[in-house]
């Protein structure tokens, strides 16, 4: 499957492939209701968080290194989430679930509990909120070694 996604990607390089084209046949090569996905390897569970994954090469990068050297934001308007783990910003409508940020939280409300180490701007918080700043707590827990 890597290397059809590669050749697709080439394909889209070498103007062979549209941006619509190759988004569609991509989209055919992950049919979103497929069972081949391989999600089997990937460092966490499927719990329905949100979460974008960052590479570099065909190396996914960790938390950490994804904070420390690339600070992005994730803006999805107003969209809703069930639950979220971003290792930089994060711009969203509700939060109706636990969410985890190594950056900035903005958004309308969050439902759940909250751990960041950034600034949060929200309507209000229906859980628990714990600042945190990506290292080691009292207990030896790291707040961001949960698969982010």
């Amino acid at each position: 499957m890597l290397n059809d996604l590669f050749n697709i990607l080439c394909l889209m390089k070498q103007g062979v492939y549209n941006e619509y084209t190759a988004a569609k046949t991509i989209e055919e090569l992950f049919d979103r209701n497929s069972e081949n996905v391989p999600t089997d390897r990937l460092p966490w569970g499927d719990d329905g968080k949100l979460r974008i994954a960052a590479f570099v090469g065909s190396r996914l990068i960790d938390s950490k290194e994804a904070y420390e050297r690339y600070r992005f934001t994730v803006d999805l308007g107003f969209s809703d989430l069930e639950a979220a783990a971003c290792c930089g910003n994060i711009t969203c409508g509700d939060i109706n679930g636990d969410v985890t940020c190594l950056g900035d939280i903005v958004c309308d409300g969050i439902y759940g509990d909250v751990c960041c180490s950034g600034d949060i701007k929200c309507t209000g918080i229906g859980g628990e909120v714990t600042a945190a700043d990506g290292s080691d707590n009292d207990n030896g827990e790291n707040y961001f070694d949960d698969g982010l």
